[in-house]
């Protein structure tokens, strides 16, 4: 997936806007000191320099100083909560792990998990591979052997696996 580049420099956007971070929020510098932005969705997004962009992706940049490589994601899952320690950049397999519940397709209703023969298998796609576990003959047997799959090679996002 091809990352959307933005023309707002770092320089520019410190000249404009100031984080907040006790709010989480961003504010303009010109403006009285107003709380930049709209709600959008589940985020926020800010007009600036001729773009709507994001908020966690500007509080990104206003604190590491470049633009993410991947997704910047909310630990918590709360897409309103924009604290610089609740942001941080993942990809596209680690943040599909945030959503809860299985698959519409799943006809087991159990995320990571399907009927394997007589018995049941955890799959995990990590960078486009596929890892399976070993087949289990119940269904929380394989559940069990899908956290530890999403723990070995998602240690980042482990915090989510219960949804």
């Amino acid at each position: 997936m091809k990352r959307k580049t933005y023309k707002l420099t770092h320089a520019r956007l410190l000249e404009r806007l100031e984080y907040d971070s006790a709010l989480g929020r961003l504010r303009w510098r010109n403006k009285r000191n107003t709380i930049a932005g709209t709600k959008h969705g589940d985020h926020r997004r800010i007009y600036i320099d001729g773009e709507f962009i994001y908020e966690h992706l500007l509080i990104w940049f206003y604190v590491h100083g470049s633009w993410p490589k991947n997704i910047v994601d909310h630990i918590d899952v709360e897409g309103s909560n924009n604290e610089a320690g609740n942001l941080r950049d993942i990809t596209v397999s680690e943040n599909a792990l945030n959503r809860a519940g299985a698959n519409s397709n799943n006809r087991l209703g159990v995320r990571g998990v399907h009927a394997h023969g007589r018995g049941y298998r955890a799959q995990l796609m990590v960078g486009g591979v596929k890892l399976f576990s070993h087949v289990r003959d119940t269904v929380e047997d394989a559940r069990a052997e899908w956290k530890l799959l999403v723990e070995r090679h998602c240690p980042r996002v482990i915090t989510h696996v219960d949804r």
